[in-house]
């Protein structure tokens, strides 16, 4: 009596331990697809900045012309 209840709760063990493989299999999967979607934010909004910053500094560049401009009319004016 006592071998058997063993070899019940052994194989016992063993289904559970087998889905908890599948469980954490899943999860696993899961936790990859995640970092992945993550990723291809991250990289969006890297490309964002990096087309916002090159607009910015386009920006700068004509204002400093419009500056320079400006003072040079005005110098011109005095």
């Amino acid at each position: 009596m006592g071998n058997i209840t063993v070899t019940v709760l052994l194989a016992f063990v063993s289904v559970l331990l087998t889905i908890n493989l599948y469980i954490l299999k899943g999860l696993r999967d899961d936790l990859k697809e995640g970092i992945r979607k993550l990723w291809e934010k991250i990289d969006t909004m890297v490309e964002k900045y990096d087309h916002t910053l090159e607009r910015l500094i386009k920006a700068e560049a004509e204002i400093e012309g419009c500056n320079r401009e400006w003072n040079r009319r005005s110098a011109d004016g005095k």
